[in-house]
């Protein structure tokens, strides 16, 4: 591991923006109205409760901090004067004021197939949605 921070250090990994990678659009800022939370398990999908996105959410980012010896060196994190209680409550206050706006849902496959699966099911949704417009 020393070895490699030292090799990156003297000769830095390319750093490429996706647009360098794949011919796209980068915009200055997006409105999101989705947000789906996958896992790996048996096919499946369906509504997901705020207060269960929220659960969801902060343990993932908890899960993310557990590398050792992240649980002894949390109490002594501070950024900007702030310990890990307050970084973690700004962090809910953060996800909660995102999630108001939200449709939550959750996707569970065996295999990485929910790439395909969440534009199938918001393409399904705005056909849906253009139908009833057209009906009406």
């Amino acid at each position: 591991m020393g070895v490699n921070a030292l090799t990156q250090f003297v000769v830095p990994p390319p750093k490429y923006t996706v647009d360098r990678l794949l011919p796209c659009t980068i915009a200055p800022e997006t409105t999101a109205t989705e947000l789906f939370i996958i896992s790996r398990g048996a096919f499946g999908a369906g509504a997901l409760s705020r207060a269960d996105a929220m659960r969801t959410l902060m343990a993932n980012t908890e899960d993310a901090y557990q590398f050792p010896p992240f649980r002894q060196l949390a109490p002594s994190v501070v950024i900007g004067g702030e310990d890990h209680t307050e970084l973690r409550r700004r962090e809910r206050e953060i996800l909660s004021s995102a999630l108001e706006n939200l449709r939550c849902r959750w996707i569970s496959t065996p295999d990485f197939s929910w790439a395909d699966e969440i534009p199938r099911t918001l393409a399904a949704g705005a056909e849906a949605a253009y139908g009833q417009l057209n009906r009406a």
